[in-house]
């Protein structure tokens, strides 16, 4: 998914969550967001970070990856998420998954019998 920082810790969803490939990720980006520092984070940060480096355009937009300490999540930002959020917090009985795709298993599966993704 895609957010908006505003600098004094809100952030604005932008799009749903979603499955993409880099090339579609960095033709919205280099068309919608150009003129915004864009920051990448999560375990594919790096890696899209080195290929949208190979990108035409990729030298006039400000695109980044997180400080280390900052690329994945942990404890201490989960906590820190569910304090500013304590007040809309739901009960852990009503959380549920998101699965953006089939597991490989399930994939692997479909590709024998003939079924589409």
């Amino acid at each position: 998914a895609l957010f908006l920082a505003d600098g004094n810790g809100n952030i604005k969803r932008l799009c749903d969550d979603r499955a993409i490939g880099f090339d579609d990720l960095y033709s919205e980006l280099s068309d919608k967001y150009k003129s915004k520092k864009i920051v990448l984070v999560g375990d594919g940060a790096l890696l899209a970070f080195k290929l949208f480096s190979d990108c035409e355009g990729f030298g006039h937009m400000k695109i980044r990856t997180a400080r280390i300490d900052r690329l994945l999540q942990d404890a201490n930002s989960v906590a820190r998420c569910a304090i500013r959020s304590i007040n809309s917090a739901v009960d852990a009985d009503k959380l549920s998954p998101v699965y953006l795709r089939l597991s490989q298993a399930e994939r692997e599966r479909n590709e024998r019998i003939g079924k589409e993704q």
